[in-house]
């Protein structure tokens, strides 16, 4: 178990069977990953600049690994990692942008798109929206 600082409790608990209210962990802005994600931008926003725009998903995923494993590890440290609370919180986080991407898709494909074309769309779009299901079958 990790030594040091405690995390602050900002919170009254309140006494009900099952209930269990934890600190929110400390988050610390990262300049370094910050800059990594303005690397990536570029390779992607200057691709005749920057040949071999691939090295920016390459740093794309070291970030992602990095922060998930930080946080997967934080959660170990502190004794309550379980797949089911990772997985939602990545849910809470990427599902609304996903939403909003597919629902985006079908309006810009009901105006630009001829009506087979807006058909694949839409089987795309339904196996795209099918993906929570995956997420609930962990654990």
């Amino acid at each position: 178990m990790r030594t040091g600082p405690s995390l602050a409790k900002s919170y009254d608990p309140v006494e009900e069977p099952g209930l269990e209210l934890r600190p929110l962990p400390e988050r610390h802005y990262r300049p370094d990953i910050d800059g990594l994600r303005a690397v990536v931008v570029i390779f992607h926003a200057f691709p005749a600049a920057l040949p071999s725009g691939l090295v920016g998903v390459d740093i794309f995923f070291v970030i992602s690994g990095f922060l998930i494993t930080s946080i997967i590890l934080g959660d170990l440290d502190r004794e309550r990692f379980s797949f089911r609370s990772f997985y939602a919180r990545r849910i809470r986080r990427i599902f609304p942008a996903l939403i909003v991407v597919m629902v985006a898709c079908l309006v810009a494909g009901w105006l630009l798109l001829l009506p087979d074309e807006y058909s694949l769309l839409g089987k795309h779009i339904a196996a795209g929206g099918r993906l929570p299901l995956k997420f609930c079958a962990v654990e």
